[in-house]
């Protein structure tokens, strides 16, 4: 296994889970998500008695899914928020030369 690959085996609901190879610096994310997952699934259980442990577990995927998908068109603004405070930069700029002169 190459020095940046770590294996890992995660638990859930009491189960252990097949191991998996990740990059060793994304533990910590398979680690919080081992430790989340139990408390929002807790929390749909307790706000959704009425469904089964099935509907419950795809309510948690999902729950987990659109918080992915939230950080990527997050993340897919970064570059425009970028190109923003350089435009105002260059705005700024222009300005205290106009005003200088």
């Amino acid at each position: 296994m190459d020095d940046d690959k770590l294996k890992i085996t995660l638990r859930q609901l009491g189960i252990s889970l097949p191991p998996l190879t990740i990059k060793r610096e994304d533990e910590i994310y398979y680690r919080q998500a081992e430790k989340a997952i139990p408390r929002i699934l807790a929390n749909y259980k307790e706000a959704y008695t009425e469904l089964t442990d099935e509907q419950h577990l795809y309510m948690t995927l999902v729950h987990f899914a659109a918080n992915m998908f939230c950080q990527l068109d997050n993340n897919e603004t970064e570059p425009l928020v970028a190109q923003m405070k350089e435009a105002v930069r260059l705005i700024e700029e222009k300005l205290d030369v106009k005003a200088a002169s």
